[in-house]
């Protein structure tokens, strides 16, 4: 013969009521109790219940750029229903695909604002960014907003003319390198642009070849080993521009004599 009768067990660990079901069998004239199911009292039922939403989103300040440059990220948090901000926690921003890596953290502002700039997505491709919201007062959840950006080859400025010696004598040839640049005086290690290569001061020098189109074996520099020679002596220039926009430039002066 089979009976259930409810209990109340006082859980040693947690302290807190919790509301067990027991059951009670017939065994050769013995009644034996054993545990069937532990149900969580009122009290934690109701503590899960008023736990309060929070509501996250994120801006960038752009999601298509050059890689490499920095880009902004705001995360802002409310309380849906209430109309009020969330000012109590911190953002944490990273890149979960296609890999994981942590951006950088911030805590919110009054207006329940978190913001941190990255350079970070320094490779072409498309990230897909996650903002985290952590409360740091409880009875508030955790939210999470995610946000694609994509990233182009980094865009070329300028351009840097190096050699091992900025001088030399006429007819003696000199190997030079050029690098493209971006705005931040790095290398652009996907530029594939055309140049072209002059002497304003020399305009019979030799230069070979006087129009170069990058490669991506390159990576964005380019060495002419004796692609240049001077033909007489003084102060003389060398100058490049990419042939499709002319205002991106670089030169060097070598001395000659």
């Amino acid at each position: 013969m089979l009976h259930e009768i409810g209990g109340l067990h006082q859980c040693a660990q947690r302290r807190r009521p919790t509301a067990r079901v027991w059951a009670v069998e017939a065994l050769e004239g013995r009644a034996l109790l054993s545990h069937v199911a532990s149900v969580p009292d009122a009290a934690e039922l109701h503590s899960a219940r008023v736990l309060r939403p929070t509501q996250i989103s994120l801006q960038a300040s752009t999601q298509t750029t050059a890689a490499g440059p920095r880009v902004t990220l705001t995360a802002g948090v409310r309380v849906p229903g209430v109309q009020t901000v969330s000012t109590a926690g911190h953002v944490v921003f990273s890149v979960v695909a296609p890999g994981a890596e942590r951006l950088g953290a911030s805590g919110l502002d009054r207006t329940g604002h978190a913001t941190i700039v990255t350079t970070k997505l320094a490779r072409s491709g498309t990230f897909e960014i996650q903002a985290e919201f952590i409360p740091s007062l409880r009875g508030y959840a955790r939210s999470s907003v995610r946000l694609e950006v994509s990233t182009g080859p980094a865009a070329v400025t300028s351009f840097r003319i190096g050699a091992a010696h900025y001088f030399g004598a006429p007819g003696t040839p000199i190997t030079f390198t050029v690098t493209a640049l971006n705005a931040q005086r790095q290398r652009v290690t996907g530029y594939t642009g055309t140049i072209a290569l002059f002497s304003p001061t020399n305009k019979p020098a030799t230069i070979e070849p006087r129009i170069y189109t990058f490669t991506t074996a390159d990576q964005g520099a380019h060495t002419f080993v004796n692609g240049l020679t001077f033909h007489k002596g003084g102060a003389e220039v060398l100058k490049v521009h990419q042939v499709s926009n002319t205002r991106i430039i670089g030169a060097a002066t070598f001395g000659i004599e």
